[in-house]
């Protein structure tokens, strides 16, 4: 048998400027994970991540509820009816709630090619170990650094472990 060839993904090139492609590299995503998100210009997340490389934000979670036994009346005037206390399980995926406002928290992130301004949400703990999860998914060395200036990595194809 011979050695694997190592290969690593190439990263995209960046569009015209101008032009309809640029506009979309332009718009604000967000890539949600458990427990939070990263949300940039798709341009500088498409630079950072390899996004056709596995589900990188397709963790759900199993969520089971309980439901409390109570009262329900169907017709105003009619009887009541005891609906008795039950449980059901669902899945939960990862999502990043809409608003208006900048949600939180400023980051920032160096590349090997440069650096951008990110918001977080979640604990910046859970970002850490997502990208730990995920660094077969970047490009190359990703260095995150807190509002407060706390310096996180290097991630990437080639990092060990977390810091």
């Amino acid at each position: 048998m011979s050695e694997p060839t190592l290969r690593l993904a190439v990263r995209p090139n960046p569009p015209e400027i101008g032009s309809d492609i640029d506009q979309l590299w332009r718009k604000e995503r967000a890539i949600s994970y458990t427990g939070g998100y990263v949300s940039a210009s798709y341009g500088n997340l498409v630079q950072t991540f390899s996004m056709g490389e596995g589900d990188i934000a397709c963790g759900s979670k199993e969520v089971t509820t309980t439901v409390k036994s109570h009262q329900r009346v169907l017709n105003i005037g009619s009887g009541a009816t005891t609906i008795a206390q039950f449980s059901k399980n669902y899945k939960v995926f990862p999502g990043k709630t809409s608003s208006n406002a900048a949600g939180g928290e400023s980051i920032r992130i160096v590349t090997d090619i440069g650096e951008y301004e990110a918001r977080m949400g979640g604990d910046v703990q859970t970002l850490i170990q997502y990208l730990c999860d995920n660094k077969g998914s970047m490009y190359g060395p990703v260095y995150v650094y807190s509002a407060r200036g706390k310096e996180y990595g290097p991630f990437g194809p080639t990092s060990s472990e977390a810091p």
